[in-house]
């Protein structure tokens, strides 16, 4: 399928080039290899039942959901 962006044997390498940085932007920190693994593994996953597209939205919401991203400390001062 042309929609998948990330795909074979290197896909973690590509969702960190792909997902790193909106990842950054929302938890205000770059994200982990493993958390990038896992971001990938979730993309694998929504695709058997989703189209890209919504496999995409789907992962997205997760992070949007994410405690790192809920409830991020911001230095007081």
């Amino acid at each position: 399928d042309p929609g998948h962006v990330c795909t074979g044997p290197e896909r973690t390498a590509c969702v960190g080039r792909v997902w790193a940085g909106a990842l950054e932007t929302l938890w205000s920190r770059p994200a982990q290899e493993a958390e990038l693994a896992e971001v990938a593994r979730a993309l694998e996953e929504a695709e058997t039942e989703l189209t890209a597209a919504e496999a995409t939205t789907a992962v997205m919401r997760s992070a949007l959901m994410s405690p790192v991203f809920l409830f991020r400390s911001e230095g007081l001062a």
